[in-house]
């Protein structure tokens, strides 16, 4: 009996002593070495793990103390204005051992980037108001906007490349265009502008920057370019009778900053004319709104206007149609409705419509095009512990198979959308550079769907996907840049009912 209360003494003991672990944090700049003061940071067990959150700052040391930890594997995330931290990148990875009742960690930081300067016309004046995007693959555009000097500053750049996009508002490029007397050509900024002083965002060129850099001094420049005028008339196309119930709208091609250059009007007068001036020549969506509606989707008509503008476009506007189809479910998946089917037309908000109890549907009103439908459903959400991997969209059928349903004027052929949940599987490894399994890296599946998984504690992955071929890839963040990994990627092909396997060599773009 002695014997017996004498180890379970010693094992409470062992198990208080390996509950109340500790570790100590110090958090460094990467470059000088320095600690860091005022790093924030929160504390999470990783996965089945007994959750743990303690946030905390890092003392004028750059140090910070976590205590009465349980071990096991947990997330570090170290934010601070001004550097690289978790809100940039994944959080950090660590393992709390039990054999020591304290551990150190020391992390390094890099600073990030600035740029600034001032916005200059052609005549070295400076320009306000003037909105600048510093985009960089797979990052949030940052932005800043010039003060009446001209200036601007950019803060809190990760090192990169980063194209510069100036976005000059209407109301100060109105201002500044200058109209030839022997030609009447017009010439003044476009809607949107790439440093250094181009309109193709083909031809920009890029800002590098390093960790920590401050670059002063760096100038944004607005040439002026040949700027046209586009302008013309609604007609019904069944009465030919003027439309003045329509209102109009442009979008661009690459897109510009929303504002009075492309934004929706009501056709003028009695011969419902509209105009569109301080355009770039280039190719455009002219989308046409019936009656005015504010949700309602638009006709599309595609235009490309030259060097001498577009005046007098006569656009004759279509009836519109409608869809009428049915939405095929397995009888076992029934229970996952209720089931949407969307379409979408390229510069549309697109239309929605929820399939009825025997699967059938009706969406009037649609403008004619090549409309691309998909299916959502939200079965899942009320505890379904399978993922909408599980139920896909098999076949689609107008007139024979297709992708897209096509309404033209009065009603379509009858649309027929197959679900399935026949599905094959993926599973693979991920292995660094000296072929060491990867834990939580991050996994890319491309092909008829898009898939994002990470890899388990033991580099491996699993995913269930509709039959077809994929492209695979692994990166060590959530940030993909697909392009540069193409050499690290494998094609991957799923049948139905059956597993295939990948091996995958981390990529570090």
């Amino acid at each position: 009996m002695r014997l017996l209360v004498l180890a379970s003494l010693a094992s409470s003991i062992v198990s208080a002593q390996s509950a109340e672990l500790a570790i100590a944090l110090s958090v460094r700049d990467a470059l000088t070495g320095l600690p860091i003061s005022g790093v924030e940071l929160a504390l999470n067990a990783v996965r089945g793990q007994v959750h743990y959150q303690s946030p905390g700052k890092t003392d004028l040391s750059g140090n910070f103390r976590f205590e009465k930890l349980a071990a096991g594997d947990y997330q570090l995330r170290l934010t601070k204005v001004g550097y690289l931290g978790s809100d940039y990148s994944e959080p950090e990875r660590i393992k709390v051992g039990a054999g020591t009742n304290s551990q150190e960690f020391t992390f390094s930081l890099t600073p990030t980037a600035t740029m600034q300067g001032r916005v200059l016309d052609a005549l070295d004046e400076p320009v306000s108001d003037v909105y600048l995007h510093a985009e960089r693959l797979g990052l949030a555009a940052i932005l800043a906007v010039s003060e009446k000097d001209g200036s601007y500053r950019f803060e809190n750049l990760a090192p990169g490349a980063y194209r510069i996009v100036a976005r000059v508002p209407y109301s100060t490029r109105k201002k500044a265009i200058e109209r030839d007397p022997e030609t009447g050509a017009i010439h003044g900024y476009p809607n949107s502008q790439y440093y250094p002083g181009v309109d193709d965002p083909a031809l920009a060129s890029t800002v590098a920057l390093t960790g920590g850099e401050r670059l002063d001094g760096f100038d944004i420049r607005l040439r002026p370019t040949l700027l046209v005028e586009l302008s013309g008339q609604l007609v019904d196309g069944v009465s030919r009778e003027p439309l003045v119930t329509g209102e109009v709208e442009l979008a661009s091609e690459p897109a510009g900053r929303p504002d009075e250059t492309y934004a929706r009007l009501r056709v003028v007068g009695e011969n419902a004319g509209f105009k569109f001036d301080l355009l770039t020549p280039g190719r455009y969506s002219l989308l046409v709104y019936r009656d005015g509606v504010k949700d309602a989707s638009p006709y599309v008509r595609e235009i490309d206007i030259g060097k001498t503008g577009m005046p007098d476009l006569r656009v004759s506007v279509p009836s519109f149609g409608s869809i009428m189809g049915k939405l095929i479910v397995p009888e076992k998946e029934k229970n996952r409705g209720p089931f949407r089917i969307s379409f979408a037309l390229p510069h549309t908000s697109g239309r929605e419509v929820t399939a009825g109890p025997d699967g059938s549907f009706v969406l009037d009103k649609m403008p004619p095009g090549r409309w691309s439908p998909s299916v959502t459903w939200f079965g899942y959400f009320l505890g379904d512990p399978r993922g909408p991997e599980d139920l896909y969209v098999a076949s689609i059928r107008q007139n024979g198979p297709t992708r897209f349903v096509t309404v033209g004027e009065g009603a379509g052929a009858p649309v027929e959308i197959e679900l399935s949940d026949q599905v094959g599987q993926i599973s693979g490894i991920v292995s660094d550079e000296k072929q060491r399994p990867v834990a939580y890296a991050f996994i890319t599946m491309t092909g008829d769907r898009f898939y994002r998984l990470t890899t388990n504690a033991e580099g491996g992955f699993t995913a269930k996907a509709p039959p077809g071929l994929y492209t695979v890839s692994a990166q060590p963040g959530p940030v993909e840049n697909m392009q540069a990994c193409a050499d690290h990627s494998a094609k991957v092909k799923v049948t139905t009912g059956e597993s295939s396997f990948a091996r995958l060599d981390l990529c570090r773009p």
